[in-house]
């Protein structure tokens, strides 16, 4: 079981925001800078400023939304995103496709009630066998989730993010989106 910390996002966030890594034994095994204490400290007060981690203690979706509720009124939090959104417990009672289109009805009209905007992550299905014929990755896709067509039809906008070379060199910074 990997365990992540909000320790470990607010770094991966910090590393993102300064494109220098704040862990020693990345910069140590991959020859890169490493941030120093100074920058660390100024980019964390940033990273600490803009961005709320949450952990609800059952992931239902309802628990997640009220914590949404909660921040964009005590904080005027205006962009929430889930990630993984498979880890979310919906609710139980109907298909798979009506449960799923329910959400995304309530995350909708929160979002235009508030004036936010709701990201939900969904992780690509396993890409072992997803590659083109040059050795990178295809592009992912909504079939390449689990319910793909229900986020095709729900969803206001689609985007993919991927690394296409990172099979190859882990340093590798291109990034598709």
């Amino acid at each position: 079981t990997i365990i992540m910390t909000a320790n470990d996002i607010y770094n991966n966030l910090v590393w993102a925001y300064t494109g220098i890594t704040p862990y020693k034994h990345i910069a140590e095994r991959y020859h890169q800078k490493q941030l120093t204490l100074s920058e660390h400290s100024e980019a964390m007060a940033w990273v600490e400023e803009h961005f709320f981690v949450v952990y609800p203690q059952d992931r239902k979706f309802s628990n997640v939304m009220d914590n949404f509720k909660f921040f964009y009124e005590k904080f005027g939090v205006d962009c929430f995103l889930i990630d993984p959104f498979k880890a979310l417990i919906l609710p139980d009672d109907e298909r798979g496709d009506e449960r799923l289109t329910k959400v995304f009805i309530e995350q909708k009209e929160f979002a235009m009630k508030t004036n936010t905007s709701f990201n939900n992550i969904s992780h690509a299905k396993s890409m072992t066998e997803q590659k083109e014929k040059d050795g990178s990755y295809k592009v992912v896709n909504q079939f390449m989730q689990l319910g793909g067509s229900a986020w095709d039809i729900n969803m206001d906008s689609q985007y993919t993010i991927y690394r296409p070379y990172r099979h190859k060199d882990p340093n590798d910074p291109d990034v598709m989106f």
